[in-house]
């Protein structure tokens, strides 16, 4: 049982940025054990990104896309039969994507599994989640009093539905048991009214976050 916790474990698809994928050391390991990418003291065999989409190749055996998150940039690969699932996603285009991080010479990719436009506001929610990063001395644009003020009602706002979301995912995490979630349960426990936490969980499932694994329940992704 704990070797079977571990496993699970190590198939999280952790929330990270490109950047933590390029400097980490990629371990390959033998027979059904997956192969990981060690980052700090996290195993990373899935990965979670949201960034975006700066390039787009699409073939009949093997489609691509590249995408930035401000911190690097990295490839995801589609192949044969999901090549054509790329078609959707479009240059310019927020994403968030799910896959196995794989290394071929030097270059990592990602082998895809989901990759699925959403709101850019998704975007700030995950810097949120991951800290800012550094920024550079003298990089940052100047602005207008107005354009701060504007900025920073933004902020507001995405500090507020950071904070509802996270609340329900914790909910949804906590009480799931290994069959999912009840939504009923979980909208009754948030303390928001019901079509708050309603609206809020189909937000977290159209951005990938969760999904609904049977009726009426979800699960983190």
């Amino acid at each position: 049982m704990p070797e079977q916790q571990e496993m699970q474990q190590r198939q999280v698809a952790y929330k990270v940025r490109i950047g933590e994928i390029s400097r980490g050391q990629y371990v390959e390991k033998d027979g059904w054990e997956p192969n990981y990418i060690q980052v700090g003291e996290k195993q990373i065999s899935r990965v979670n990104i949201i960034a975006n989409v700066v390039d787009k190749q699409i073939g009949d055996n093997l489609s691509s896309l590249t995408i930035d998150d401000g911190s690097g940039n990295i490839q995801v690969r589609a192949f044969k039969e999901d090549s054509i699932r790329l078609n959707s996603v479009e240059i310019g285009d927020v994403v968030i994507v799910v896959g196995r991080p794989r290394k071929y010479g030097n270059n990592f990719f990602i082998s895809y599994e989901i990759a699925k436009k959403i709101d850019p506001l998704w975007a700030k929610v995950r810097q949120k989640e991951l800290g800012e990063m550094p920024k550079v001395e003298n990089s940052a644009p100047q602005v207008t009093p107005m354009q701060s003020s504007q900025e920073n009602i933004q902020e507001e706002k995405i500090e507020d539905n950071f904070e509802d979301r996270k609340k329900i995912l914790e909910l949804i995490r906590n009480s799931d048991q290994g069959e999912g979630s009840e939504v009923d349960s979980v909208i009754a426990s948030s303390g928001f009214d019901a079509k708050k936490a309603e609206d809020i969980i189909q937000e977290l499932i159209k951005a990938g976050e969760i999904y609904e694994n049977v009726a009426g329940k979800v699960k983190m992704l």
